[in-house]
């Protein structure tokens, strides 16, 4: 792109007709040495139509001096960038040096702000819900975190998750809307799902209420109808659709009910951790292996654990933050 061109495109931008495009373009050429000549002859040609009342030795001095501390204080952020040019117009009063003062805080302040997301994070033993800018709710499971960038619903629609989520997505039908979770990529437009991927799991798993959404890795895609579910294995990198036979157990969580379905008692134990911030210990390895299937409606610690002993020759024992498990002798 020519000199004429990022000039116009400026110009475009202080009249608030440039696209989304053009402010991209704009921000990603910042600190370039060619968009650094421009906004110098840019600079230059404002500031020598700006007063007839100062001899031009005094305008060229104090024109540096400004552009000096701008390219001094880019590095060092917004803040300080904006009070340095603040300090320096008051002295000028120039319109050149407002039309600087402006760009700079606005390009420089839009860039760094948009390297920052914003993050929820949910501690063990809770749950939240929120809504996002663009009126998506979200429910998060106990040691969830959900992260997006300030950018969300102008440039897109990406949200970052670690842990398990319940979308209820705002339908728009100009901007999908993807879940990024452990390489997993769940992409949607106006639909109900449930995403799980933490860090300690296997797999990451994706169920679908109503629409529709297209679950990604890599170059591998799945297509999901409602009332369906792919996991996706992080090891063997494959994925694995089925069919959900009650949809309520895609949101359990969600009423503080606990759904296990052929579940072994070290996948529950991992689960009991997740929401209680406890440590569960076994007896041996072959108590992890034994499977239960069912729900727990009163889901305290304690209940939990009593409910599961019910079904099996199972022992428990509570001391503080860890929970011992052994077999009935």
């Amino acid at each position: 792109m020519d000199s004429d061109q990022y000039i116009e495109m400026m110009n475009r931008y202080l009249r608030h007709e440039a696209t989304s495009e053009e402010k991209a373009e704009l921000l990603r050429g910042i600190g370039t040495s060619q968009m650094q000549q421009v906004f110098d002859e840019k600079a230059a040609g404002l500031w020598n139509s700006a007063s007839s009342e100062l001899d031009e030795e005094t305008r060229n001095e104090m024109r540096q001096n400004l552009l000096q501390h701008i390219r001094e204080e880019r590095s060092v952020g917004r803040r300080h960038l904006w009070k340095k040019i603040c300090r320096i117009a008051s002295v000028v009063l120039l319109p050149v040096a407002v039309f600087l003062a402006v760009v700079a805080y606005y390009e420089i302040g839009q860039a760094e702000s948009d390297k920052t997301p914003f993050s929820f994070v949910v501690d063990s033993g809770q749950k939240a819900s929120m809504t996002l800018p663009d009126g998506t709710k979200v429910w998060l499971n106990s040691a969830s975190k959900l992260s997006y960038y300030p950018s969300y619903n102008r440039d897109d629609r990406r949200v970052y998750l670690t842990g398990e989520a319940y979308f209820e997505v705002a339908k728009n039908p100009d901007k999908k809307f993807v879940v990024a979770c452990q390489g997993v990529e769940v992409e949607a437009l106006g639909t109900t799902f449930n995403v799980k991927g933490y860090d300690d799991d296997a797999t990451v798993s994706t169920s679908l209420i109503e629409g529709s959404v297209r679950v990604s890795h890599d170059d591998r895609s799945v297509l999901l109808d409602p009332s369906e579910t792919v996991d996706f294995d992080k090891s063997s990198r494959l994925f694995a659709k089925s069919k959900i036979e009650d949809n309520r157990q895609v949101d359990f969580w969600r009423r503080n009910i606990l759904y296990f379905r052929s579940a072994t008692l070290a996948e529950i134990a991992k689960t009991m951790e997740r929401l209680y911030g406890v440590s569960v210990e076994f007896e041996s390895d072959a108590l992890k292996e034994i499977s239960f299937s069912g729900s727990i409606r009163n889901n305290s610690l304690t209940n939990a654990f009593y409910i599961i002993s019910l079904t099996y020759p199972l022992t428990y024992e509570i001391d503080r933050n860890v929970v011992k498990i052994g077999m009935k002798q």
